[in-house]
Protein backbone atom coordinates (compact mmCIF):
# COMPACT_ATOMS: atom_id res chain seq x y z
CA UNK A 1 0.00 0.00 0.00
CA UNK A 2 1.48 3.71 -1.09
CA UNK A 3 1.74 6.21 1.29
CA UNK A 4 -1.16 8.29 -0.60
CA UNK A 5 -3.59 4.98 0.27
CA UNK A 6 -2.38 5.07 3.76
CA UNK A 7 -3.25 7.94 4.66
CA UNK A 8 -6.58 8.14 2.63
CA UNK A 9 -7.00 5.11 4.93
CA UNK A 10 -6.76 7.37 7.76
CA UNK A 11 -8.21 10.17 6.80
CA UNK A 12 -11.27 7.62 6.13
CA UNK A 13 -11.11 6.35 9.40
CA UNK A 14 -10.77 9.62 11.51
CA UNK A 15 -14.02 10.94 9.24
CA UNK A 16 -15.63 7.95 10.94
CA UNK A 17 -14.68 9.21 14.31
CA UNK A 18 -15.58 12.37 13.76
CA UNK A 19 -19.27 11.12 12.26
CA UNK A 20 -19.31 9.47 15.43
CA UNK A 21 -18.55 12.02 17.95
CA UNK A 22 -20.92 14.42 16.26
CA UNK A 23 -23.71 11.98 16.83
CA UNK A 24 -22.73 11.40 20.66
CA UNK A 25 -22.73 15.08 21.19
CA UNK A 26 -26.08 15.59 19.93
CA UNK A 27 -27.55 12.51 21.49
CA UNK A 28 -26.01 13.80 25.07
CA UNK A 29 -27.27 17.38 24.44
CA UNK A 30 -30.89 16.09 23.89
CA UNK A 31 -30.42 14.23 27.10
CA UNK A 32 -29.24 17.39 28.94
CA UNK A 33 -32.62 19.00 28.34
CA UNK A 34 -34.22 15.90 29.81
CA UNK A 35 -32.29 16.16 32.68
CA UNK A 36 -32.56 19.92 33.61
CA UNK A 37 -33.84 19.02 36.68
CA UNK A 38 -30.46 17.46 37.61
CA UNK A 39 -27.74 20.15 38.06
CA UNK A 40 -24.62 17.31 38.94
CA UNK A 41 -26.20 15.02 35.96
CA UNK A 42 -26.50 18.19 33.40
CA UNK A 43 -22.55 19.66 34.82
CA UNK A 44 -21.38 15.52 34.15
CA UNK A 45 -22.70 15.93 30.39
CA UNK A 46 -21.29 19.15 29.66
CA UNK A 47 -17.88 17.96 30.95
CA UNK A 48 -18.19 15.02 28.38
CA UNK A 49 -19.65 17.22 25.28
CA UNK A 50 -16.39 19.20 26.10
CA UNK A 51 -14.33 16.57 25.78
CA UNK A 52 -15.52 14.90 22.73
CA UNK A 53 -15.65 18.34 21.11
CA UNK A 54 -11.64 18.78 21.84
CA UNK A 55 -11.13 15.39 20.32
CA UNK A 56 -13.27 16.32 17.40
CA UNK A 57 -10.55 19.37 17.04
CA UNK A 58 -7.86 17.25 17.52
CA UNK A 59 -9.14 14.78 14.93
CA UNK A 60 -9.95 17.44 11.62
CA UNK A 61 -6.31 18.90 12.66
CA UNK A 62 -4.82 15.39 12.13
CA UNK A 63 -6.62 14.54 8.99
CA UNK A 64 -5.86 18.84 7.69
CA UNK A 65 -2.26 18.12 8.65
CA UNK A 66 -1.75 14.59 6.81
CA UNK A 67 -3.22 16.05 3.55
CA UNK A 68 -0.74 18.73 3.59
CA UNK A 69 2.13 16.85 4.55
CA UNK A 70 1.09 14.52 1.56
CA UNK A 71 1.02 17.25 -0.51
CA UNK A 72 3.72 19.15 -0.04
CA UNK A 73 6.17 16.20 -0.88
CA UNK A 74 5.14 16.61 -4.84
CA UNK A 75 6.06 19.04 -6.70
CA UNK A 76 3.03 21.46 -8.38
CA UNK A 77 3.03 19.43 -11.42
CA UNK A 78 2.85 16.59 -9.70
CA UNK A 79 -0.09 17.35 -7.17
CA UNK A 80 -2.20 18.50 -10.34
CA UNK A 81 -2.10 15.32 -12.40
CA UNK A 82 -2.44 13.17 -8.80
CA UNK A 83 -5.77 15.12 -7.86
CA UNK A 84 -8.96 13.09 -8.22
CA UNK A 85 -10.60 16.65 -10.29
CA UNK A 86 -7.68 15.72 -12.77
CA UNK A 87 -8.70 12.06 -13.01
CA UNK A 88 -12.48 13.32 -13.16
CA UNK A 89 -11.44 15.79 -15.95
CA UNK A 90 -9.32 13.05 -17.89
CA UNK A 91 -12.59 10.79 -18.35
CA UNK A 92 -14.50 13.47 -19.26
CA UNK A 93 -12.22 14.67 -21.96
CA UNK A 94 -14.34 14.83 -25.33
CA UNK A 95 -16.85 16.77 -23.42
CA UNK A 96 -17.02 20.12 -24.81
CA UNK A 97 -17.12 21.52 -21.84
CA UNK A 98 -15.05 20.10 -19.62
CA UNK A 99 -12.78 22.06 -17.42
CA UNK A 100 -10.52 22.28 -13.83
CA UNK A 101 -9.60 24.14 -11.63
CA UNK A 102 -6.80 23.67 -8.42
CA UNK A 103 -4.82 26.25 -6.57
CA UNK A 104 -2.11 23.91 -5.78
CA UNK A 105 0.26 26.21 -3.31
CA UNK A 106 0.02 29.26 -1.24
CA UNK A 107 4.00 29.58 -1.93
CA UNK A 108 6.20 29.30 -4.39
CA UNK A 109 9.06 26.88 -4.91
CA UNK A 110 11.59 29.37 -6.22
CA UNK A 111 14.79 28.09 -4.48
CA UNK A 112 18.17 27.16 -6.92
CA UNK A 113 17.54 23.63 -6.19
CA UNK A 114 14.13 23.13 -7.45
CA UNK A 115 14.67 25.19 -10.46
CA UNK A 116 17.97 24.14 -11.68
CA UNK A 117 18.70 23.25 -15.63
CA UNK A 118 18.36 19.60 -14.20
CA UNK A 119 14.41 19.15 -14.74
CA UNK A 120 15.04 16.10 -12.69
CA UNK A 121 11.43 15.64 -12.14
CA UNK A 122 11.69 14.81 -16.46
CA UNK A 123 10.69 11.14 -16.87
CA UNK A 124 13.98 9.96 -19.07
CA UNK A 125 11.97 8.68 -22.06
CA UNK A 126 10.85 12.24 -22.90
CA UNK A 127 14.33 13.95 -22.13
CA UNK A 128 15.00 14.26 -25.67
CA UNK A 129 11.25 15.40 -26.90
CA UNK A 130 11.05 18.55 -25.18
CA UNK A 131 14.11 20.86 -25.34
CA UNK A 132 13.65 24.56 -23.73
CA UNK A 133 15.91 27.67 -23.18
CA UNK A 134 18.64 27.52 -20.23
CA UNK A 135 17.01 28.51 -16.97
CA UNK A 136 17.39 31.00 -14.78
CA UNK A 137 17.91 30.81 -10.88
CA UNK A 138 14.73 32.57 -9.55
CA UNK A 139 16.57 33.64 -5.85
CA UNK A 140 14.38 36.83 -5.55
CA UNK A 141 11.52 36.31 -4.01
CA UNK A 142 12.74 34.28 -1.58
CA UNK A 143 15.05 37.30 0.00
CA UNK A 144 11.52 38.49 0.91
CA UNK A 145 9.23 37.36 4.54
CA UNK A 146 5.81 36.32 2.86
CA UNK A 147 2.46 37.35 4.33
CA UNK A 148 -0.69 35.53 3.34
CA UNK A 149 -3.72 37.14 3.02
CA UNK A 150 -7.13 36.34 2.38
CA UNK A 151 -8.51 40.50 1.26
CA UNK A 152 -7.70 42.16 -2.60
CA UNK A 153 -6.13 45.24 -0.13
CA UNK A 154 -4.22 46.04 2.06
CA UNK A 155 -2.87 48.22 5.41
CA UNK A 156 0.06 48.33 7.47
CA UNK A 157 1.63 51.12 9.85
CA UNK A 158 4.99 52.34 9.41
CA UNK A 159 5.92 53.68 12.94
CA UNK A 160 9.44 56.12 13.44
CA UNK A 161 11.00 57.74 16.01
CA UNK A 162 11.20 61.41 15.64
CA UNK A 163 12.08 64.68 17.96
CA UNK A 164 10.26 68.15 17.56
CA UNK A 165 10.79 71.66 19.64
CA UNK A 166 8.71 69.76 22.63
CA UNK A 167 9.74 66.56 21.84
CA UNK A 168 13.71 65.90 22.65
CA UNK A 169 13.49 62.40 23.24
CA UNK A 170 15.32 60.28 26.30
CA UNK A 171 17.19 62.58 28.87
CA UNK A 172 18.85 62.73 32.60
CA UNK A 173 16.44 64.50 34.79
CA UNK A 174 16.93 66.16 37.96
CA UNK A 175 14.68 64.96 40.81
CA UNK A 176 11.10 66.90 40.88
CA UNK A 177 11.57 68.07 37.65
CA UNK A 178 9.37 67.39 34.38
CA UNK A 179 10.27 64.66 32.01
CA UNK A 180 11.10 65.17 28.61
CA UNK A 181 8.55 63.58 25.64
CA UNK A 182 9.45 61.31 22.95
CA UNK A 183 7.26 61.37 19.69
CA UNK A 184 6.49 58.51 17.50
CA UNK A 185 4.77 58.93 14.05
CA UNK A 186 3.10 56.29 12.35
CA UNK A 187 1.93 56.31 8.90
CA UNK A 188 -0.80 53.96 7.49
CA UNK A 189 0.67 52.44 4.31
CA UNK A 190 -1.88 50.56 1.75
CA UNK A 191 -1.62 48.16 -1.15
CA UNK A 192 -3.15 46.25 -3.69
CA UNK A 193 -3.38 42.27 -4.72
CA UNK A 194 -2.05 42.07 -8.32
CA UNK A 195 -2.82 39.33 -10.80
CA UNK A 196 0.10 37.47 -12.91
CA UNK A 197 -1.17 34.85 -15.32
CA UNK A 198 -0.39 33.55 -18.31
CA UNK A 199 -2.05 30.94 -20.97
CA UNK A 200 -1.01 28.01 -23.77
CA UNK A 201 -2.50 25.90 -26.03
CA UNK A 202 -2.17 21.83 -25.44
CA UNK A 203 -3.03 19.18 -27.53
CA UNK A 204 -5.28 16.48 -25.73
CA UNK A 205 -2.63 14.07 -26.96
CA UNK A 206 0.16 15.83 -24.39
CA UNK A 207 -2.78 15.86 -21.75
CA UNK A 208 -2.86 12.08 -22.35
CA UNK A 209 0.71 11.57 -21.04
CA UNK A 210 0.98 12.81 -17.33
CA UNK A 211 4.75 13.08 -17.61
CA UNK A 212 4.26 15.90 -20.63
CA UNK A 213 1.61 17.81 -18.23
CA UNK A 214 4.07 17.53 -14.94
CA UNK A 215 7.28 18.90 -17.20
CA UNK A 216 5.39 21.53 -18.56
CA UNK A 217 3.66 22.84 -15.27
CA UNK A 218 6.76 22.79 -13.24
CA UNK A 219 9.68 23.51 -16.08
CA UNK A 220 7.57 25.93 -18.47
CA UNK A 221 4.41 27.82 -17.02
CA UNK A 222 5.03 27.99 -13.51
CA UNK A 223 9.11 28.97 -14.18
CA UNK A 224 8.18 31.87 -16.99
CA UNK A 225 5.25 33.12 -14.37
CA UNK A 226 8.23 33.39 -11.52
CA UNK A 227 10.51 34.90 -13.16
CA UNK A 228 8.63 37.74 -14.28
CA UNK A 229 7.75 38.25 -10.69
CA UNK A 230 11.35 37.30 -10.08
CA UNK A 231 12.35 40.59 -12.42
CA UNK A 232 9.13 43.00 -11.25
CA UNK A 233 10.77 42.99 -7.88
CA UNK A 234 13.64 43.84 -9.35
CA UNK A 235 12.68 46.31 -11.63
CA UNK A 236 8.77 46.72 -11.18
CA UNK A 237 7.74 50.32 -12.32
CA UNK A 238 4.66 50.28 -10.07
CA UNK A 239 2.58 51.27 -12.96
CA UNK A 240 0.96 47.78 -14.46
CA UNK A 241 3.21 46.18 -12.64
CA UNK A 242 4.46 45.14 -8.96
CA UNK A 243 6.52 48.65 -7.67
CA UNK A 244 10.13 47.03 -7.63
CA UNK A 245 13.52 47.75 -5.51
CA UNK A 246 14.80 50.26 -8.23
CA UNK A 247 11.65 52.17 -7.52
CA UNK A 248 11.97 55.81 -6.53
CA UNK A 249 10.86 55.79 -3.22
CA UNK A 250 11.77 51.97 -2.24
CA UNK A 251 15.54 52.37 -1.22
CA UNK A 252 18.10 55.22 0.49
CA UNK A 253 21.31 56.18 -0.78
CA UNK A 254 24.37 55.03 0.74
CA UNK A 255 26.98 55.81 -1.95
CA UNK A 256 26.62 59.65 -1.21
CA UNK A 257 28.65 60.10 1.54
CA UNK A 258 29.84 56.68 1.89
CA UNK A 259 33.60 58.23 1.33
CA UNK A 260 34.30 56.88 -2.30
CA UNK A 261 37.76 58.26 -3.19
CA UNK A 262 39.42 58.61 -6.72
CA UNK A 263 41.16 55.30 -7.71
CA UNK A 264 38.42 53.25 -5.57
CA UNK A 265 37.49 49.92 -6.98
CA UNK A 266 34.35 48.32 -7.15
CA UNK A 267 35.15 46.22 -4.21
CA UNK A 268 36.06 49.45 -2.34
CA UNK A 269 32.09 50.14 -3.07
CA UNK A 270 31.35 47.16 -1.80
CA UNK A 271 32.80 47.34 1.79
CA UNK A 272 32.32 51.38 1.94
CA UNK A 273 28.57 51.29 1.17
CA UNK A 274 28.30 47.89 3.39
CA UNK A 275 29.81 50.39 6.42
CA UNK A 276 27.66 53.33 5.85
CA UNK A 277 24.68 50.64 6.07
CA UNK A 278 26.07 49.29 9.21
CA UNK A 279 26.40 53.00 11.02
CA UNK A 280 22.72 53.52 9.81
CA UNK A 281 21.91 50.15 11.97
CA UNK A 282 21.04 47.71 9.24
CA UNK A 283 22.63 44.48 9.91
CA UNK A 284 22.47 40.51 7.88
CA UNK A 285 23.31 42.42 4.90
CA UNK A 286 23.75 41.09 1.43
CA UNK A 287 24.67 42.16 -2.04
CA UNK A 288 22.16 41.41 -5.27
CA UNK A 289 24.11 41.69 -8.59
CA UNK A 290 24.07 40.40 -11.98
CA UNK A 291 26.15 37.75 -12.97
CA UNK A 292 28.62 40.02 -15.11
CA UNK A 293 29.15 42.56 -12.57
CA UNK A 294 30.21 39.73 -10.05
CA UNK A 295 33.02 38.80 -12.89
CA UNK A 296 34.12 42.87 -12.68
CA UNK A 297 34.85 41.65 -8.54
CA UNK A 298 36.86 38.70 -9.54
CA UNK A 299 38.66 40.55 -12.31
CA UNK A 300 39.61 43.46 -10.28
CA UNK A 301 43.68 44.31 -10.22
CA UNK A 302 46.20 46.81 -8.94
CA UNK A 303 48.23 48.75 -11.09
CA UNK A 304 50.46 45.83 -11.33
CA UNK A 305 48.03 43.12 -12.69
CA UNK A 306 47.90 41.30 -9.87
CA UNK A 307 44.59 40.36 -8.91
CA UNK A 308 42.91 41.51 -5.80
CA UNK A 309 40.62 38.99 -4.48
CA UNK A 310 42.79 36.89 -2.46
CA UNK A 311 41.45 37.25 1.20
CA UNK A 312 38.80 39.75 0.38
CA UNK A 313 36.55 37.10 -2.04
CA UNK A 314 35.30 33.03 -0.63
CA UNK A 315 34.78 32.57 -4.51
CA UNK A 316 33.07 29.16 -3.87
CA UNK A 317 30.48 30.65 -1.11
CA UNK A 318 30.54 33.99 -3.08
CA UNK A 319 30.97 36.13 -0.04
CA UNK A 320 33.12 39.26 -0.09
CA UNK A 321 33.77 41.27 2.53
CA UNK A 322 31.57 39.21 4.73
CA UNK A 323 28.72 39.53 2.61
CA UNK A 324 26.62 36.78 0.71
CA UNK A 325 26.26 37.56 -3.25
CA UNK A 326 23.12 36.52 -5.07
CA UNK A 327 23.42 36.27 -8.75
CA UNK A 328 20.65 36.96 -10.99
CA UNK A 329 20.18 37.88 -14.21
CA UNK A 330 17.19 40.06 -13.23
CA UNK A 331 19.38 42.76 -11.66
CA UNK A 332 20.13 44.96 -15.03
CA UNK A 333 23.87 44.97 -15.25
CA UNK A 334 25.90 47.92 -13.84
CA UNK A 335 23.55 48.19 -10.78
CA UNK A 336 23.41 46.74 -7.45
CA UNK A 337 21.22 46.21 -4.31
CA UNK A 338 22.61 45.95 -1.03
CA UNK A 339 21.13 45.65 2.11
CA UNK A 340 18.72 43.47 4.34
CA UNK A 341 15.93 42.31 2.15
CA UNK A 342 14.03 39.89 4.63
CA UNK A 343 13.67 43.51 6.81
CA UNK A 344 13.25 45.93 3.98
CA UNK A 345 10.36 44.26 1.88
CA UNK A 346 7.44 42.08 1.86
CA UNK A 347 5.51 39.58 -0.28
CA UNK A 348 1.73 39.99 0.49
CA UNK A 349 -0.08 37.17 -1.18
CA UNK A 350 -3.23 36.82 -1.91
CA UNK A 351 -3.60 33.06 -4.12
CA UNK A 352 -0.79 30.61 -4.67
CA UNK A 353 0.19 29.15 -7.91
CA UNK A 354 -3.44 27.81 -9.23
CA UNK A 355 -3.47 25.63 -12.42
CA UNK A 356 -6.90 26.04 -14.84
CA UNK A 357 -7.61 24.17 -17.85
CA UNK A 358 -10.64 24.12 -19.82
CA UNK A 359 -11.84 24.74 -23.77
CA UNK A 360 -11.62 27.62 -25.10
CA UNK A 361 -12.80 29.11 -28.66
CA UNK A 362 -12.86 26.40 -31.17
CA UNK A 363 -10.45 24.09 -28.89
CA UNK A 364 -12.84 21.50 -29.31
CA UNK A 365 -13.07 21.03 -33.19
CA UNK A 366 -8.97 20.72 -33.13
CA UNK A 367 -8.80 18.48 -30.09
CA UNK A 368 -7.23 21.26 -27.88
CA UNK A 369 -7.16 22.47 -24.24
CA UNK A 370 -6.35 26.10 -22.63
CA UNK A 371 -4.02 25.69 -19.85
CA UNK A 372 -3.72 28.90 -17.86
CA UNK A 373 -1.30 29.13 -14.55
CA UNK A 374 -1.77 32.06 -12.53
CA UNK A 375 -0.74 33.49 -8.96
CA UNK A 376 -2.40 36.92 -7.12
CA UNK A 377 0.21 38.89 -4.73
CA UNK A 378 1.61 42.01 -4.35
CA UNK A 379 5.23 43.13 -3.12
CA UNK A 380 6.11 46.50 -0.79
CA UNK A 381 8.85 47.85 0.53
CA UNK A 382 8.30 48.31 3.66
CA UNK A 383 11.77 49.57 4.98
CA UNK A 384 13.59 51.85 2.68
CA UNK A 385 15.69 52.28 4.95
CA UNK A 386 16.90 48.73 5.03
CA UNK A 387 17.93 49.18 0.81
CA UNK A 388 20.52 50.30 -0.58
CA UNK A 389 20.55 50.72 -5.02
CA UNK A 390 22.61 52.31 -7.32
CA UNK A 391 25.37 52.54 -9.92
CA UNK A 392 27.72 49.74 -9.44
CA UNK A 393 30.77 51.52 -10.80
CA UNK A 394 33.57 54.42 -9.46
CA UNK A 395 34.99 57.35 -11.02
Amino acid sequence: MSNIDEISQMISTIDGKITDNAQTVASLQSEIQSLKGSQNSVSELENTIKSLQKEVQALQQTKAQSVITTDNKMDYGSRFVASNEFKAFKSALRDRNASIRLELAAAPETTQASNSATRTSLAQPYEAGIVTDPRQVLAIESLFGKINIDVNAYQYIKYGFTTTGTATGPAVVSEGSAKPESNYRGTIETGTIKTLAHWTKMTEQMIADNGNIVTFINDDMQYQLNKVIDAQIVNGTGSGQLKGLSASGNYTDYITGAGIDTGDTVIDLILKVKTKMEAANIRNISLLLNPVDWCKVLCSKNVNKDYLIPGIVDIPQQIIWGVPVILSGSVTSGKFHMGNFYEGGKIFERQGVTVEMARSGDDFEKNLMTLRVERRLDFAVVQPKALAYGDFSVS
